[in-house]
């Protein structure tokens, strides 16, 4: 962080560091990743650089810095420390659905930063923002959107359920829903098919960690 200077957008993800047989503290399995035992943490990247700039150890049974805030749950004291040294920077905070939700958003939002993450969890979604509605409201085409807007004293929270393929949710205190990105696949027929993304989807899948 002292270091390197950022670019506009901070990503957010797990990391694996895979256990090669002596002793380390901290160690646990996590059988969906691709080393599945080892220590995990979350990181912070420079989506400019790809550099790591912060990690946050997980299982450290040792309290760190807004654990103990209250209301504040354990990942978004997480994110937090994260994001420290750029708190009122301006940057965009980009996640997957392990991150995404209105609080987050609303914390990152109150710091000075904005957002744009995957949502998946149903009791994270906004309240006045039911997930059904807005899922139920996307037409079957590939390609097809519909957004609900949320104004509050931290500023404004939209949603944006998006068909592709599947239907995905975002949340995000930034971006559009303008149509800027492409994206181009087989569809079942065996022939390719092309279509438009919304502005603040592209964002986020042009930006989100691999």
């Amino acid at each position: 962080a002292n270091c390197l200077t950022p670019g506009k957008y901070l990503v957010i993800d797990e990391s694996m560091n895979q256990w090669l047989g002596t002793g380390m503290p901290n160690l646990k399995k996590v059988p969906r990743k691709p080393h599945p035992i080892g220590q995990e943490f979350k990181t912070l990247a420079d989506h400019h650089t790809f550099c790591i700039v912060q990690m946050d150890t997980v299982s450290d049974p040792t309290p760190k810095e807004y654990d103990d805030d209250p209301g504040m749950r354990k990942l978004t004291a997480t994110v937090k420390r994260l994001v420290k040294p750029w708190f009122g920077s301006g940057r965009t905070v980009i996640a997957d659905s392990w991150f995404g939700s209105p609080d987050m958003t609303t914390m990152l939002s109150d710091l000075g930063l904005y957002s744009i993450m995957q949502v998946t969890k149903r009791r994270y979604w906004p309240r006045g923002m039911p997930i059904t509605d807005i899922v139920e409201q996307v037409e079957e085409a590939d390609g097809s959107f519909y957004t609900m807007r949320k104004d509050s004293g931290s500023g404004r929270i939209f949603t944006c359920a998006y068909r592709d393929k599947k239907v995905k949710a975002f949340i995000s205190s930034c971006g559009t829903t303008r149509l800027t990105g492409q994206r181009t696949f087989i569809g079942s027929g065996g022939q390719l098919v092309t279509i438009q993304r919304p502005a603040v989807v592209d964002e986020y899948e042009s930006h989100k960690s691999e």
